[in-house]
């Protein structure tokens, strides 16, 4: 037997750091192996807490296998033992025992190694989903953007197309609007030259001629306050319109309640044009009454000065020709004729005969005199009696 099974007891117990510097007869001091299984589950508990548990069966299962060759060894152990204390074989079953630790320790790496290359492929799974999942995010954006910009877009060509058509209804407006003035200039120019020719003519007649001239007078200052009127009208509408328009800007602006502000701007244009209608109404009806009021004031005035000029004309034979005297549609629409004519200018169809008028106007004296007034200028003006 070698010598090396003669050491005394003290040797068993002497402890070992590593396989190296193990006594090859003492007990068996804590192997490098328990040491890696130690190590390696310090590890595992640190991979758990860093992955969630994810690999928690295969460390158990690792675990398990190293804890098994650890009994292994320790059978071993106890049989190298048992031959020192028996003095058989010694050295031969501490051979033994350094391949079974050394196996073993293989084994463990072999394991670690795949379990390496599993969680290196994990990883690689879950770096590719990753990535896979900010490339469709990527791509969402893309086409989101992408829509958005077609949306905007759109929305610009719309709002331009809108901005046009507005500024198209603007323009035809003004151009309407002047187109209007220009006749009322044409029309009033046309009725102060009749007017101003009445009154040179009315200042060398009778008494009934300066009613006459007191009535065209009134006429012209009810058409002056009505142009006065208009003109203000039309003012205030620019003014409501003009705030309209930038209110509605501002609206659009704040695209939050561009549903609400055009809301209410629609309730407020309904409004504005059923107040508008009513007042329209209202000024006709207005219009008319004081018309026919007039004309009922000058008939009645021109009727006291017919019977005055009578009562001073013993014969019936007046001074002046009253809305009796008929004279024909050539008369009446030549001015070189009406002119020396005793007629009142601005009612020469009065003086056509009842056939003849309602031949021409479709109606008789009393129903067309209760027509507005833009109505029976119309018809007048279609037969040359303006």
């Amino acid at each position: 037997m070698d010598d090396a099974f003669l050491l005394g007891g003290d040797s068993f117990g002497r402890p070992a750091t590593s396989a190296s510097s193990r006594d090859a007869f003492g007990p068996a001091a804590p192997s490098a192996s328990a040491a890696k299984v130690q190590l390696k589950a310090e590890e595992d508990n640190e991979e758990q807490e860093e992955d969630g548990g994810a690999n928690l069966k295969e460390d158990a299962a690792q675990l398990k296998a190293e804890t098994e060759d650890e009994a292994l060894l320790q059978a071993a152990e106890d049989a190298r033992l048992k031959a020192e204390e028996g003095g058989i074989q010694l050295k031969t079953e501490e051979k033994a025992r350094l391949k079974a630790q050394e196996e073993a320790q293989q084994k463990a790496e072999a394991e670690a190694e795949a379990r390496k290359a599993e969680e290196a492929r994990l990883k690689a799974e879950e770096e590719a989903r990753l990535k896979a999942e900010e490339e469709a995010a990527q791509q969402k954006a893309e086409e989101e953007a992408r829509l958005k910009a077609e949306a905007e877009a759109e929305a610009r060509k719309a709002e331009e197309a809108r901005l046009k058509a507005e500024e198209e209804a603007r323009l035809k407006a003004e151009e309407e609007a002047e187109e209007e003035a220009r006749l009322k200039a044409e029309e009033e120019a046309a009725q102060q030259k009749a007017e101003e020719e009445a009154r040179l003519k009315a200042e060398a007649e009778a008494e009934a001629r300066k009613a006459e001239e007191a009535r065209l007078k009134a006429e012209a200052e009810a058409e002056a306050r009505k142009a006065e009127e208009a003109r203000l009208k039309a003012e205030e509408e620019a003014r409501l319109k003009a705030e309209d328009e930038a209110a509605q800007l501002k609206a659009e602006e704040a695209e939050a309640a561009q549903l609400k502000a055009e809301a209410e701007a629609e309730a407020r244009e309904a409004e504005e044009a059923r107040l508008k209608t009513e007042e329209e109404v209202r000024l006709k009806a207005e219009e008319a009454a004081a018309k026919l009021k007039a004309e009922e004031e000058a008939v009645l005035k021109l009727e006291g000065a017919q019977k005055a000029a009578a009562v001073e004309t013993p014969g019936g034979d007046s001074g002046g020709a009253g809305a009796e005297e008929v004279y024909t549609l050539e008369q009446l629409t030549d001015s070189t004729v009406w002119q020396k004519l005793n007629v009142v200018a601005t009612q020469r169809e009065v003086y056509l005969s009842q056939p003849v008028f309602e031949e021409l106007f479709g109606m008789g004296k009393d129903d067309f005199a209760k027509l507005p007034k833009w109505k029976r200028d119309g018809a007048k003006k279609k037969h040359g009696l303006f």
